[in-house]
């Protein structure tokens, strides 16, 4: 048979009969292909200008297995494995780093000292806000004294607030993305807390369990 691009064979198909069912299976590229029994009375009701001696079959094709499997880069798998990790995982693994615990004990030391601060300066603004209420006290020794303590714990602070990044960073490069702090969130007060640094502050409290080096 002639068509266009090119000559075609015209396939020879095993006859259907009541009392036997033929079969001819075959492999085409990745599709299992099997003939089975004719199905002409299933169409006859639609189709009455069939031929009498159309042959008509039905075609199970089956995916081979090696299809339904695609083949996965090694590295693509690994980034897959490591992204997957829960935050147990993660702890567990951040735990067997040396490196890892003496960053976060570090950052752990620094959130102390700038909780410390914040006390002290809230007491330290509260005299200087009593002593502003005394007619003349701005000129007394009692005004320089609390003044000159409330620029050492700012001072203090900020360099407190410097070496707790710095830890950080390094740390954040030392875990997974579970265990990754957000320092600045971990400085805020309980009451001025947003949901989100609240939810970094019960984090970071549960890896405190296992990584805080005392």
């Amino acid at each position: 048979m002639h068509r266009v691009g090119g000559t075609q064979q015209t396939a020879n198909l095993a006859p259907a009969n009541a009392s036997n069912v033929q079969t001819d299976k075959g492999f085409f590229g990745q599709l299992k292909v099997t003939v089975v029994k004719g199905v002409r009375n299933i169409l006859s009701a639609n189709y009455s200008s069939i031929p009498d001696n159309a042959k008509l079959a039905s075609r199970n094709i089956t995916v081979l297995a090696s299809a339904l499997h695609p083949l996965f880069n090694k590295r693509d798998n690994d980034g897959a494995k490591d992204s997957g990790q829960d935050f147990e995982q993660a702890l567990k693994k951040a735990s067997n780093n040396p490196k890892s615990m003496k960053l976060f004990s570090q950052i752990n030391r620094e959130l102390e000292k700038i909780q410390q601060l914040q006390e002290e300066l809230s007491k330290l603004y509260s005299i200087n806000d009593n002593i502003l209420r005394i007619p003349g006290a701005v000129k007394g020794p009692r005004y320089t004294e609390v003044k000159a303590q409330i620029t050492e714990c700012q001072s203090v602070m900020d360099g407190a607030k410097q070496k707790g990044t710095l830890a950080q960073q390094k740390f954040n490069k030392t875990v997974g993305p579970q265990l990754k702090i957000d320092f600045d969130a971990l400085q805020v007060p309980e009451e001025k807390r947003s949901p989100e640094s609240a939810e970094d502050v019960a984090k970071y409290e549960k890896m405190k369990t296992n990584l805080l080096q005392r």
